[in-house]
């Protein structure tokens, strides 16, 4: 089974390389082969980018690009920009559903970073949730479930026979009704076994979005936890909008995950 990719760019000069993804990209270390140098690579995390010095070929892979996915595309974003890069084009989202930008490197290649899409205030978003949600801790149908994935586009092959299943595991879930349809427009799950619990399937429908239903079904959610765990139990999710949840008192955290 393969695990991991690794691209090997011809470039000019070994050491412009080296010392531009450090010192202007912002990779963490960085090793050399060769007296003069002829190879090298760089590395940020588990994320390694390495070098050959092939002038000729260089000249002719201008425009080759690199695709890196971000935590925090944002803030990434900001320190490029503070360091002056060579922008392909700044941050926007994309119809792939991501935010990305790319900028050049010494021998023209482009390196696109890419993260969760920028959410853009509504003008009409409310400040408060609008009284014609009700918001509370139920099971949703299992109809009502396959239907949320679809509607946020996590729909996959299978999910029919999966997912009522998932749903009968779930410790509780919290699900928001449209009073004015009684409609189910959004749940969460929360899975755990008293000693640690994880969110899942924070979703709500399009039409509903930026109506404040994701942060109040969450504080509910957390509000309801604190009366079946004591203090301190952990509580996890994953998310590819980690300021969403920052702003509930959700911290970034070291971990490790396994996909079957």
């Amino acid at each position: 089974m393969i695990y991991a990719t690794e691209p090997i760019l011809p470039v000019r000069d070994i050491q412009r390389s080296v010392s531009f993804y450090r010192e202007r990209l912002g990779f963490a270390r960085d090793w050399v082969f060769g007296d003069p140098p002829n190879h090298a690579g760089v590395s940020w995390g588990r994320i390694q980018v390495m070098f050959t010095l092939n002038p000729a070929l260089a000249e002719r892979c201008t425009g080759l690009q690199q695709f890196f996915r971000v935590e925090d595309v944002q803030s990434l974003f900001a320190t490029h920009r503070e360091r002056d890069l060579d922008f392909v084009y700044p941050l926007e989202n994309k119809p792939w559903g991501l935010a990305e930008y790319a900028v050049r490197d010494p021998d023209g290649h482009h390196l696109r970073f890419a993260g969760a899409e920028l959410q853009e205030k509504r003008h009409d978003a409310p400040v408060t949730l609008p009284s014609y949600y009700r918001i509370d801790v139920r099971t949703p149908s299992v109809e009502d479930f396959i239907r949320l994935h679809e509607a946020v586009d996590w729909a996959k092959p299978g999910d029919a026979a999966i997912l009522p299943e998932a749903l009968r595991r779930t410790t509780f879930c919290v699900a928001a009704t449209d009073t004015r349809t009684s409609k189910t427009v959004a749940m969460l799950r929360v899975v755990g076994d008293g000693k640690a619990f994880t969110f899942w399937d924070v979703m709500v429908d399009r039409p509903h979005q930026g109506k404040r239903i994701g942060s109040e079904m969450l504080k509910l959610a957390i509000a309801h936890l604190r009366t079946l765990a004591p203090s301190g139990t952990f509580v996890g999710l994953f998310s590819q909008k980690p300021a969403f949840y920052e702003r509930l008192g959700f911290t970034h955290s070291g971990g490790l995950h396994l996909p079957l």
